[in-house]
Protein backbone atom coordinates (compact mmCIF):
# COMPACT_ATOMS: atom_id res chain seq x y z
CA UNK A 1 0.00 0.00 0.00
CA UNK A 2 2.58 2.23 1.00
CA UNK A 3 4.45 1.63 -2.08
CA UNK A 4 1.23 2.74 -4.43
CA UNK A 5 1.07 5.73 -2.50
CA UNK A 6 4.90 6.54 -3.05
CA UNK A 7 4.32 5.87 -7.16
CA UNK A 8 1.45 8.21 -6.70
CA UNK A 9 3.06 10.64 -4.93
CA UNK A 10 6.40 10.88 -7.47
CA UNK A 11 4.09 10.74 -10.08
CA UNK A 12 2.55 13.90 -8.76
CA UNK A 13 -0.74 12.68 -8.84
CA UNK A 14 -1.74 12.46 -4.86
CA UNK A 15 -5.17 12.38 -5.25
CA UNK A 16 -5.20 8.52 -6.71
CA UNK A 17 -3.60 7.52 -3.56
CA UNK A 18 -6.95 7.72 -1.67
CA UNK A 19 -7.94 4.59 -3.82
CA UNK A 20 -4.53 3.17 -2.23
CA UNK A 21 -6.30 2.61 1.71
CA UNK A 22 -5.73 -1.09 2.11
CA UNK A 23 -6.84 -2.53 4.39
CA UNK A 24 -3.95 -2.75 6.20
CA UNK A 25 -0.17 -2.42 6.09
CA UNK A 26 1.11 -4.14 3.06
CA UNK A 27 4.18 -5.40 1.69
CA UNK A 28 3.20 -4.71 -1.56
CA UNK A 29 3.71 -1.27 -0.59
CA UNK A 30 7.64 -1.50 -1.96
CA UNK A 31 7.12 -4.13 -4.32
CA UNK A 32 4.53 -3.31 -6.54
CA UNK A 33 5.85 0.82 -6.94
CA UNK A 34 9.09 -0.58 -7.95
CA UNK A 35 8.08 -3.00 -10.06
CA UNK A 36 5.47 -1.12 -12.09
CA UNK A 37 3.28 1.62 -10.62
CA UNK A 38 5.99 3.92 -11.57
CA UNK A 39 5.73 3.11 -15.24
CA UNK A 40 2.03 2.99 -15.49
CA UNK A 41 -0.02 5.17 -13.11
CA UNK A 42 -1.44 7.48 -16.24
CA UNK A 43 -2.82 4.66 -17.93
CA UNK A 44 -6.72 4.11 -17.61
CA UNK A 45 -9.01 2.34 -18.41
CA UNK A 46 -12.66 2.59 -20.51
CA UNK A 47 -15.25 0.58 -21.75
CA UNK A 48 -18.22 -0.18 -24.40
CA UNK A 49 -21.07 2.59 -24.12
CA UNK A 50 -23.10 -0.43 -25.04
CA UNK A 51 -25.92 -2.08 -23.36
CA UNK A 52 -24.65 -5.37 -22.27
CA UNK A 53 -27.04 -8.77 -21.60
CA UNK A 54 -24.82 -9.91 -19.04
CA UNK A 55 -22.04 -9.63 -16.98
CA UNK A 56 -19.57 -11.45 -19.39
CA UNK A 57 -20.60 -8.66 -22.05
CA UNK A 58 -19.15 -5.85 -19.88
CA UNK A 59 -15.31 -5.97 -21.37
CA UNK A 60 -12.70 -3.19 -21.44
CA UNK A 61 -12.11 -1.23 -24.37
CA UNK A 62 -8.89 0.58 -23.52
CA UNK A 63 -8.45 4.21 -25.40
CA UNK A 64 -5.23 5.01 -23.21
CA UNK A 65 -1.81 2.84 -23.04
CA UNK A 66 -2.31 -0.14 -20.55
CA UNK A 67 0.02 -1.02 -18.27
CA UNK A 68 3.39 -3.13 -18.54
CA UNK A 69 2.85 -6.26 -16.07
CA UNK A 70 2.11 -9.41 -17.41
CA UNK A 71 -0.14 -11.62 -15.64
CA UNK A 72 2.61 -13.95 -13.65
CA UNK A 73 3.41 -10.37 -12.41
CA UNK A 74 0.19 -9.31 -12.19
CA UNK A 75 -0.46 -12.71 -9.61
CA UNK A 76 2.49 -11.21 -7.63
CA UNK A 77 1.33 -7.87 -7.12
CA UNK A 78 -2.10 -8.94 -6.22
CA UNK A 79 -0.75 -11.73 -3.15
CA UNK A 80 1.51 -8.79 -1.68
CA UNK A 81 -1.51 -6.16 -1.94
CA UNK A 82 -3.29 -8.53 0.23
CA UNK A 83 -0.80 -10.22 2.34
CA UNK A 84 -0.34 -7.54 5.56
CA UNK A 85 -0.23 -6.73 9.53
CA UNK A 86 -3.56 -8.28 9.49
CA UNK A 87 -2.41 -11.95 9.32
CA UNK A 88 -1.36 -11.65 12.67
CA UNK A 89 -4.78 -12.06 14.29
CA UNK A 90 -5.02 -15.65 11.70
CA UNK A 91 -3.97 -17.87 14.36
CA UNK A 92 -6.49 -16.20 16.99
CA UNK A 93 -8.60 -17.34 14.43
CA UNK A 94 -7.89 -21.20 14.29
CA UNK A 95 -8.09 -20.51 18.55
CA UNK A 96 -11.51 -19.37 18.26
CA UNK A 97 -13.12 -21.57 15.45
CA UNK A 98 -10.93 -25.21 15.77
CA UNK A 99 -8.72 -26.29 12.84
CA UNK A 100 -11.58 -26.90 10.40
CA UNK A 101 -13.49 -24.06 11.56
CA UNK A 102 -10.69 -21.40 10.98
CA UNK A 103 -9.34 -23.20 7.74
CA UNK A 104 -13.44 -23.42 6.61
CA UNK A 105 -13.55 -19.31 7.58
CA UNK A 106 -10.26 -18.87 5.55
CA UNK A 107 -12.08 -20.37 2.84
CA UNK A 108 -15.18 -18.91 2.54
CA UNK A 109 -13.70 -15.60 2.81
CA UNK A 110 -10.87 -16.28 -0.12
CA UNK A 111 -14.19 -17.26 -2.41
CA UNK A 112 -15.89 -13.98 -1.56
CA UNK A 113 -13.47 -11.81 -2.11
CA UNK A 114 -12.37 -13.59 -5.33
CA UNK A 115 -15.84 -13.12 -6.82
CA UNK A 116 -15.72 -9.65 -5.40
CA UNK A 117 -12.59 -8.99 -7.36
CA UNK A 118 -14.11 -9.68 -10.42
CA UNK A 119 -17.44 -8.25 -9.76
CA UNK A 120 -15.68 -4.79 -9.20
CA UNK A 121 -13.50 -5.12 -12.04
CA UNK A 122 -16.71 -5.13 -14.28
CA UNK A 123 -17.73 -2.37 -12.67
CA UNK A 124 -14.33 -0.41 -13.08
CA UNK A 125 -14.33 -1.22 -16.31
CA UNK A 126 -18.03 -0.33 -17.68
CA UNK A 127 -18.44 3.67 -17.27
CA UNK A 128 -21.61 4.53 -18.88
CA UNK A 129 -19.73 6.98 -20.96
CA UNK A 130 -16.54 5.31 -21.42
CA UNK A 131 -14.69 7.08 -18.97
CA UNK A 132 -11.77 6.33 -16.93
CA UNK A 133 -12.50 5.11 -13.05
CA UNK A 134 -9.48 6.29 -11.17
CA UNK A 135 -10.62 5.18 -7.39
CA UNK A 136 -12.53 3.29 -5.33
CA UNK A 137 -14.92 7.11 -4.03
CA UNK A 138 -15.37 7.91 -8.01
CA UNK A 139 -16.70 4.26 -8.72
CA UNK A 140 -19.19 5.19 -6.01
CA UNK A 141 -19.70 8.81 -7.55
CA UNK A 142 -20.16 7.29 -10.83
CA UNK A 143 -22.60 4.97 -9.19
CA UNK A 144 -24.50 6.94 -6.75
CA UNK A 145 -23.31 10.40 -7.08
CA UNK A 146 -22.28 12.66 -4.55
CA UNK A 147 -24.15 10.73 -1.92
CA UNK A 148 -22.21 7.70 -2.99
CA UNK A 149 -19.02 9.13 -3.32
CA UNK A 150 -19.54 10.51 0.73
CA UNK A 151 -20.26 7.26 1.71
CA UNK A 152 -17.84 5.67 0.19
CA UNK A 153 -14.92 7.55 1.25
CA UNK A 154 -16.04 7.42 4.70
CA UNK A 155 -15.96 4.25 4.77
CA UNK A 156 -12.49 4.36 3.43
CA UNK A 157 -11.02 7.11 5.73
CA UNK A 158 -12.55 5.74 8.73
CA UNK A 159 -10.82 2.44 8.57
CA UNK A 160 -7.78 3.79 7.16
CA UNK A 161 -7.74 6.41 10.30
CA UNK A 162 -8.05 3.15 12.33
CA UNK A 163 -5.42 1.58 11.04
CA UNK A 164 -2.94 4.70 11.34
CA UNK A 165 -4.11 4.40 15.62
CA UNK A 166 -3.51 0.71 15.41
CA UNK A 167 -0.18 1.23 14.01
CA UNK A 168 0.33 4.03 16.64
CA UNK A 169 -0.67 1.77 19.42
CA UNK A 170 1.75 -1.10 18.26
CA UNK A 171 4.18 1.37 18.24
CA UNK A 172 3.66 2.51 21.82
CA UNK A 173 3.39 -1.21 23.04
CA UNK A 174 6.23 -2.75 21.44
CA UNK A 175 8.40 0.12 22.48
CA UNK A 176 7.17 0.07 26.12
CA UNK A 177 8.58 -3.92 25.89
CA UNK A 178 11.83 -2.89 24.28
CA UNK A 179 12.68 -0.27 26.69
CA UNK A 180 10.79 -1.24 29.99
CA UNK A 181 13.34 0.65 32.04
CA UNK A 182 12.17 3.27 30.93
CA UNK A 183 9.52 3.45 33.37
CA UNK A 184 6.99 4.85 30.67
CA UNK A 185 3.16 3.58 29.90
CA UNK A 186 2.55 2.73 25.84
CA UNK A 187 0.26 5.25 26.43
CA UNK A 188 2.89 7.54 26.57
CA UNK A 189 5.23 6.32 23.81
CA UNK A 190 2.08 6.57 21.63
CA UNK A 191 2.46 10.61 22.71
CA UNK A 192 6.26 10.50 21.85
CA UNK A 193 5.22 8.06 18.79
CA UNK A 194 3.34 10.99 17.32
CA UNK A 195 5.58 13.59 18.14
CA UNK A 196 8.10 11.99 16.50
CA UNK A 197 5.68 11.53 12.81
CA UNK A 198 4.00 14.83 13.42
CA UNK A 199 6.88 16.88 11.71
CA UNK A 200 7.24 14.53 8.86
CA UNK A 201 4.15 14.13 8.13
CA UNK A 202 4.68 17.74 6.74
CA UNK A 203 6.10 16.93 3.82
CA UNK A 204 4.75 17.76 0.66
CA UNK A 205 5.33 14.22 -0.76
CA UNK A 206 6.51 11.12 0.48
CA UNK A 207 9.91 11.41 -1.86
CA UNK A 208 11.88 12.25 1.06
CA UNK A 209 10.80 9.14 2.82
CA UNK A 210 10.22 6.56 0.30
CA UNK A 211 13.66 4.61 0.85
CA UNK A 212 11.89 3.67 4.81
CA UNK A 213 9.39 1.59 3.31
CA UNK A 214 11.76 -1.02 2.24
CA UNK A 215 12.41 -2.00 6.21
CA UNK A 216 8.66 -2.10 6.24
CA UNK A 217 8.56 -4.25 3.75
CA UNK A 218 11.63 -6.40 5.52
CA UNK A 219 10.11 -5.96 8.58
CA UNK A 220 6.66 -7.93 7.40
CA UNK A 221 8.69 -10.48 5.81
CA UNK A 222 10.87 -11.48 9.19
CA UNK A 223 7.62 -11.11 10.89
CA UNK A 224 5.51 -13.71 9.18
CA UNK A 225 8.49 -16.18 9.43
CA UNK A 226 8.92 -15.69 12.80
CA UNK A 227 5.48 -16.89 13.34
CA UNK A 228 6.07 -19.87 11.44
CA UNK A 229 9.02 -20.99 12.82
CA UNK A 230 8.39 -19.94 16.41
CA UNK A 231 5.46 -21.78 16.34
CA UNK A 232 6.44 -24.79 14.99
CA UNK A 233 9.68 -24.64 17.36
CA UNK A 234 7.68 -23.92 20.62
CA UNK A 235 4.58 -26.64 19.60
CA UNK A 236 7.27 -29.21 19.65
CA UNK A 237 9.59 -28.04 22.58
CA UNK A 238 6.81 -26.56 25.00
CA UNK A 239 6.16 -28.02 28.12
CA UNK A 240 2.92 -26.69 28.95
CA UNK A 241 -0.45 -28.57 27.80
CA UNK A 242 -1.55 -26.67 24.99
CA UNK A 243 -5.02 -27.81 23.77
CA UNK A 244 -6.43 -28.22 20.39
CA UNK A 245 -9.88 -28.24 18.72
CA UNK A 246 -11.20 -29.59 15.72
CA UNK A 247 -14.63 -27.78 15.92
CA UNK A 248 -15.69 -24.72 18.09
CA UNK A 249 -19.17 -23.13 17.44
CA UNK A 250 -19.93 -20.07 18.47
CA UNK A 251 -21.55 -17.76 15.89
CA UNK A 252 -20.35 -14.59 17.77
CA UNK A 253 -16.52 -15.87 17.56
CA UNK A 254 -17.39 -16.51 14.08
CA UNK A 255 -18.31 -13.44 12.94
CA UNK A 256 -15.19 -11.78 14.52
CA UNK A 257 -13.01 -13.83 12.72
CA UNK A 258 -14.71 -13.29 9.08
CA UNK A 259 -14.56 -10.00 9.91
CA UNK A 260 -10.30 -10.43 10.50
CA UNK A 261 -10.04 -12.61 7.62
CA UNK A 262 -12.02 -10.42 4.81
CA UNK A 263 -9.40 -7.64 6.54
CA UNK A 264 -6.42 -9.96 5.85
CA UNK A 265 -7.87 -10.96 2.22
CA UNK A 266 -8.88 -7.25 1.57
CA UNK A 267 -7.47 -5.60 -2.19
CA UNK A 268 -10.72 -4.06 -2.73
CA UNK A 269 -9.94 -0.84 -3.03
CA UNK A 270 -6.31 -0.67 -4.71
CA UNK A 271 -7.80 -2.93 -7.77
CA UNK A 272 -7.91 0.38 -9.82
CA UNK A 273 -4.12 0.81 -9.69
CA UNK A 274 -3.65 -3.59 -9.97
CA UNK A 275 -5.82 -2.86 -13.32
CA UNK A 276 -4.05 0.03 -14.87
CA UNK A 277 -0.59 -1.70 -13.78
CA UNK A 278 -2.10 -4.69 -15.93
CA UNK A 279 -0.89 -5.50 -19.97
CA UNK A 280 -3.77 -7.34 -20.51
CA UNK A 281 -6.58 -6.10 -17.94
CA UNK A 282 -9.37 -8.28 -18.93
CA UNK A 283 -7.30 -11.24 -17.30
CA UNK A 284 -7.95 -9.55 -13.59
CA UNK A 285 -10.51 -11.98 -12.58
CA UNK A 286 -8.36 -15.16 -14.02
CA UNK A 287 -5.29 -13.61 -11.79
CA UNK A 288 -7.40 -13.18 -8.96
CA UNK A 289 -8.42 -16.82 -8.51
CA UNK A 290 -4.94 -18.13 -8.88
CA UNK A 291 -3.84 -14.96 -6.48
CA UNK A 292 -6.12 -16.20 -3.69
CA UNK A 293 -5.45 -19.65 -3.63
CA UNK A 294 -2.33 -19.13 -2.86
CA UNK A 295 -2.95 -16.43 -0.28
CA UNK A 296 -5.27 -19.23 1.33
CA UNK A 297 -2.44 -21.62 1.33
CA UNK A 298 -0.04 -18.94 2.79
CA UNK A 299 -2.43 -17.78 5.52
CA UNK A 300 -3.26 -21.35 6.40
CA UNK A 301 0.01 -21.88 7.24
CA UNK A 302 0.61 -19.11 9.00
CA UNK A 303 -2.20 -19.52 11.01
CA UNK A 304 -2.17 -23.39 11.46
CA UNK A 305 1.86 -22.78 12.59
CA UNK A 306 0.39 -20.40 15.24
CA UNK A 307 -1.91 -22.38 16.51
CA UNK A 308 -0.18 -25.57 16.46
CA UNK A 309 2.78 -23.12 18.85
CA UNK A 310 0.28 -22.16 21.18
CA UNK A 311 -3.32 -23.54 21.08
CA UNK A 312 -6.38 -22.22 22.33
CA UNK A 313 -4.61 -19.77 24.85
CA UNK A 314 -4.16 -17.43 21.92
CA UNK A 315 -7.62 -16.44 22.52
CA UNK A 316 -7.15 -14.65 25.59
CA UNK A 317 -3.73 -13.80 24.38
CA UNK A 318 -2.31 -12.56 20.90
CA UNK A 319 0.22 -14.41 19.47
CA UNK A 320 2.34 -11.15 19.58
CA UNK A 321 2.14 -11.13 23.04
CA UNK A 322 2.85 -14.64 23.22
CA UNK A 323 6.11 -14.36 21.64
CA UNK A 324 7.04 -11.04 23.22
CA UNK A 325 4.92 -10.73 26.26
CA UNK A 326 4.67 -7.21 27.79
CA UNK A 327 6.02 -8.62 31.40
CA UNK A 328 8.73 -10.75 32.38
CA UNK A 329 11.41 -9.79 30.20
CA UNK A 330 12.11 -10.40 26.09
CA UNK A 331 14.44 -13.52 24.58
CA UNK A 332 15.70 -14.18 21.52
CA UNK A 333 12.38 -14.25 19.84
CA UNK A 334 10.94 -11.72 21.61
CA UNK A 335 13.36 -9.02 20.48
CA UNK A 336 13.29 -9.77 16.84
CA UNK A 337 9.59 -9.81 17.06
CA UNK A 338 9.46 -6.23 18.92
CA UNK A 339 12.14 -4.50 16.47
CA UNK A 340 10.12 -5.72 13.56
CA UNK A 341 6.62 -4.34 14.55
CA UNK A 342 8.82 -1.15 15.42
CA UNK A 343 10.52 -1.04 11.63
CA UNK A 344 6.92 -1.76 10.66
CA UNK A 345 5.07 0.26 11.90
CA UNK A 346 6.93 3.36 11.89
CA UNK A 347 7.35 4.31 8.36
CA UNK A 348 3.95 2.96 7.37
CA UNK A 349 1.98 4.77 9.83
CA UNK A 350 3.49 8.04 7.94
CA UNK A 351 2.94 5.99 4.05
CA UNK A 352 -1.06 5.27 5.33
CA UNK A 353 -1.43 9.38 6.64
CA UNK A 354 -0.28 10.76 3.40
CA UNK A 355 -3.67 9.91 1.67
CA UNK A 356 -5.61 10.45 3.98
CA UNK A 357 -4.30 14.05 3.86
CA UNK A 358 -4.15 14.32 0.51
CA UNK A 359 -7.96 13.40 -0.60
CA UNK A 360 -8.51 16.13 2.83
CA UNK A 361 -6.05 18.39 1.39
CA UNK A 362 -8.05 18.27 -2.22
CA UNK A 363 -11.56 19.18 -0.84
CA UNK A 364 -9.54 23.01 -0.66
CA UNK A 365 -8.95 23.20 -4.04
CA UNK A 366 -10.86 24.74 -6.83
CA UNK A 367 -12.18 21.69 -8.38
CA UNK A 368 -15.13 19.62 -9.22
CA UNK A 369 -15.84 17.34 -6.03
CA UNK A 370 -14.66 13.83 -6.96
CA UNK A 371 -12.71 14.46 -10.06
CA UNK A 372 -9.59 12.83 -9.05
CA UNK A 373 -7.76 12.69 -12.47
CA UNK A 374 -4.77 15.00 -11.88
CA UNK A 375 -3.86 17.68 -9.02
CA UNK A 376 -1.20 19.65 -11.50
CA UNK A 377 -4.68 20.90 -13.05
CA UNK A 378 -6.34 22.19 -9.94
CA UNK A 379 -6.28 26.36 -10.06
CA UNK A 380 -4.69 26.73 -6.42
CA UNK A 381 -2.21 24.70 -4.09
CA UNK A 382 -2.46 24.11 -0.79
CA UNK A 383 -0.78 26.76 1.41
CA UNK A 384 2.03 25.15 3.74
CA UNK A 385 -0.22 26.25 6.13
CA UNK A 386 -3.18 24.24 5.48
CA UNK A 387 -1.08 21.43 4.69
CA UNK A 388 0.52 21.41 8.50
CA UNK A 389 -2.71 22.29 10.01
CA UNK A 390 -4.85 19.46 8.44
CA UNK A 391 -2.21 16.84 9.20
CA UNK A 392 -2.11 17.77 12.42
CA UNK A 393 -5.77 17.26 13.19
CA UNK A 394 -5.11 13.60 11.44
CA UNK A 395 -2.43 12.82 13.95
CA UNK A 396 -4.27 14.58 16.76
CA UNK A 397 -6.91 12.39 15.87
CA UNK A 398 -5.29 8.89 15.36
CA UNK A 399 -3.33 9.78 18.91
CA UNK A 400 -7.00 10.16 20.66
CA UNK A 401 -8.13 6.91 19.07
CA UNK A 402 -4.46 5.02 20.28
CA UNK A 403 -4.92 6.60 23.71
CA UNK A 404 -8.36 5.53 24.12
CA UNK A 405 -8.22 2.02 22.77
CA UNK A 406 -8.26 -0.64 24.90
CA UNK A 407 -6.23 -3.00 23.05
CA UNK A 408 -4.84 -3.41 19.29
CA UNK A 409 -7.02 -6.97 19.03
CA UNK A 410 -9.88 -4.97 19.91
CA UNK A 411 -9.13 -2.22 17.47
CA UNK A 412 -8.81 -4.46 14.67
CA UNK A 413 -12.08 -6.68 15.30
CA UNK A 414 -14.26 -3.47 15.53
CA UNK A 415 -12.27 -2.40 11.99
CA UNK A 416 -12.21 -5.87 10.50
CA UNK A 417 -16.18 -6.41 10.82
CA UNK A 418 -17.59 -3.24 10.46
CA UNK A 419 -15.69 -1.35 7.86
CA UNK A 420 -13.71 -3.23 6.11
CA UNK A 421 -16.22 -6.28 5.76
CA UNK A 422 -18.47 -3.71 4.15
CA UNK A 423 -16.13 -2.48 1.82
CA UNK A 424 -15.06 -5.68 0.51
CA UNK A 425 -17.76 -7.97 0.94
CA UNK A 426 -20.77 -5.86 0.49
CA UNK A 427 -19.92 -2.57 -1.88
CA UNK A 428 -18.27 -4.33 -4.75
CA UNK A 429 -21.66 -6.28 -5.52
CA UNK A 430 -23.37 -2.85 -4.92
CA UNK A 431 -21.57 -1.12 -7.80
CA UNK A 432 -21.40 -4.54 -9.77
CA UNK A 433 -25.60 -4.09 -9.86
CA UNK A 434 -25.74 -0.54 -9.88
CA UNK A 435 -23.35 -0.57 -12.92
CA UNK A 436 -25.00 -2.60 -14.93
CA UNK A 437 -28.13 -1.11 -14.51
CA UNK A 438 -26.71 2.17 -15.93
CA UNK A 439 -25.71 0.11 -18.76
CA UNK A 440 -28.52 -2.03 -19.53
CA UNK A 441 -31.82 0.62 -18.56
CA UNK A 442 -33.23 -1.25 -15.18
CA UNK A 443 -32.96 -3.72 -12.45
CA UNK A 444 -35.43 -6.14 -13.74
CA UNK A 445 -33.44 -6.31 -16.87
CA UNK A 446 -30.32 -7.12 -15.47
CA UNK A 447 -32.04 -10.00 -13.19
CA UNK A 448 -33.57 -11.83 -16.44
CA UNK A 449 -30.55 -11.70 -17.95
CA UNK A 450 -28.43 -12.91 -14.62
CA UNK A 451 -30.90 -14.45 -12.32
CA UNK A 452 -28.31 -17.41 -10.75
CA UNK A 453 -25.57 -14.85 -11.26
CA UNK A 454 -27.35 -12.22 -8.89
CA UNK A 455 -28.71 -14.64 -6.60
CA UNK A 456 -24.96 -16.39 -5.72
CA UNK A 457 -24.03 -12.31 -5.55
CA UNK A 458 -27.11 -11.60 -2.90
CA UNK A 459 -26.15 -14.79 -0.97
CA UNK A 460 -22.83 -13.82 -0.59
CA UNK A 461 -23.67 -9.79 0.08
CA UNK A 462 -26.55 -11.31 2.63
CA UNK A 463 -23.75 -13.23 4.37
CA UNK A 464 -21.01 -10.31 4.76
CA UNK A 465 -23.89 -8.19 5.84
CA UNK A 466 -24.88 -11.13 8.55
CA UNK A 467 -21.02 -11.54 9.73
CA UNK A 468 -21.13 -7.22 10.29
CA UNK A 469 -24.46 -8.01 12.94
CA UNK A 470 -23.39 -11.12 14.74
CA UNK A 471 -19.59 -10.06 14.78
CA UNK A 472 -19.96 -6.81 15.04
CA UNK A 473 -22.33 -7.14 18.35
CA UNK A 474 -19.35 -9.36 19.61
CA UNK A 475 -16.65 -6.79 18.94
CA UNK A 476 -18.51 -4.19 20.83
CA UNK A 477 -19.49 -6.03 23.84
CA UNK A 478 -15.32 -7.58 23.89
CA UNK A 479 -14.12 -3.37 23.06
CA UNK A 480 -15.90 -2.49 26.39
CA UNK A 481 -15.50 -5.89 28.42
CA UNK A 482 -13.00 -5.45 31.58
CA UNK A 483 -10.22 -7.63 31.55
CA UNK A 484 -10.58 -9.91 35.04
Amino acid sequence: MAGKCLGYFNNKNALSDSETFTQEVTVSETSVTTSSITTSVNSGITSKPTSPSSATDLKTTPSLPQGKCSNIRSVFNLILTAIGIGVIMLPTTFANCGWFGGLLILFVVAVISNHMVGKIYVAYSSHPKGEAINTYEQLGYVCFGSAGAIATAGIVHITMTGCCSTLLLLLGENTQKLIPMAGLSSKVWCCIWAAICWPLTWLKSLNEVSYVSAFGMAALIVLFILIVVNGITNGITTDEDNSYDWWIWNPLEFGVSFGNAMLSYHVTNVLATLIRDMKTPSALPKVATVSYLCIFVIYGGIAGCGYFGYGNTLVDVPIIDRIAPPTGGLDGWGYTCVISLICLCFPHYIVLLFPIAASLEYQLLPLPPFKVDDPENAKGTIPIAKRIAVRTVLVAITLVIAIVVPSVQKLIDLLSVFTMTAMAGILPGIFYIRMRVLNEGSFMTVWKSSRIELSILFLMMALSGLMIGVGGYEAIVTFYRVPT
